[in-house]
């Protein structure tokens, strides 16, 4: 009887451990034929919303393809997020192995060496990116090369946006502020030359990266006509160790800049998507 309470519990465990593990498993979608040409059309000109969409970045995005290329489409609406791809860079990797390994990668916007830092003036919906804005202008005219890596002989290291390869990436907005990001990766540089039959059932892994922003320092001061803000531990106020402040300190955000900001520039975001591509 013993053992029978045993092997039934087993059981049940072994049970519970597959039903979470089958609902933890990452669902596989099936890409969307891509009909027309895609390099064609203007970058803003896009079903809207698109087919996915991730809650964290709020990034909408779309992966159709034909028997040669994977098309890739993002729209970014929050005007926090633009500048986040724009001063932290963005890339995409593509694995077709299905194990989740680094296979291809493009890299654009490139992401300066030094590591991103928001200015300590920058308030949300301060700097806006539109047509005939500096910000835009600059971006337009500073990124004209992706970095590439992974993919076949010779395909490696920084190359034009528009090169031999077929390979392109582009970023534009349109009239209301909202940023497009188009990418086409021809399957011969990565893959084969030309999908066919048995590529039906292949699971493609594709992950989309937006780095983090270093956010400013402290540089809290203290009441007019006085010092700086004293560190924590020496206020005055007796009572609680902090000066009285207990578990609180600075809110979270831009500290000293007179503004909050949103905790998710500070964040690396990384969306993963296994998906099949669709075959004519």
């Amino acid at each position: 009887m013993k053992n029978f309470i045993i092997n039934k519990n087993f059981i049940i465990g072994f049970i519970i451990t597959l039903l979470n593990s089958c609902s933890s498993q990452q669902p596989v979608y099936k890409c969307l034929w891509q009909a027309n040409d895609f390099s064609t059309d203007s970058i803003t000109k896009t079903l809207s919303p698109l087919r996915f969409c991730d809650n964290n970045s709020k990034l909408q995005y779309n992966i159709t393809n034909n028997n040669k290329n994977i098309y890739i489409c993002i729209k970014a609406t929050d005007e926090q997020y633009q500048m986040k791809i724009i001063l932290a860079g963005m890339q995409i990797n593509i694995d077709t192995s299905g194990k989740g390994a680094l296979h291809a990668c493009i890299k654009f916007p490139i992401a300066d060496n030094e590591k991103p830092q928001m200015t300590s003036d920058f308030k949300p919906g301060q700097k806006k990116i539109k047509k005939g804005n500096p910000i835009k202008d600059q971006f337009l005219l500073k990124h004209k090369e992706m970095l590439l890596s992974g993919f076949k002989s010779p395909i490696s290291g920084t190359v034009p946006l528009k090169n031999k390869y077929g390979i392109s990436a582009d970023i534009d907005w349109d009239s209301l502020n909202i940023m497009y990001y188009k990418a086409i990766i021809p399957f011969s540089t990565f893959y084969k030359d030309s999908l066919t039959v048995s590529d039906s059932s292949k699971i493609f892994n594709l992950s989309f990266t937006v780095n983090a922003i270093e956010m400013p320092v402290n540089t809290m001061k203290g009441p007019p006509g006085g010092g700086d803000m004293p560190e924590s531990g020496n206020m005055p106020g007796g009572g609680m160790e902090g000066g009285g402040m207990g578990n609180g300190g600075p809110p979270r955000g831009g500290v000293g800049t007179g503004m909050q900001v949103d905790n998710s520039l500070s964040e690396k975001n990384i969306i993963k998507v296994k998906i099949k591509m669709a075959l004519k």
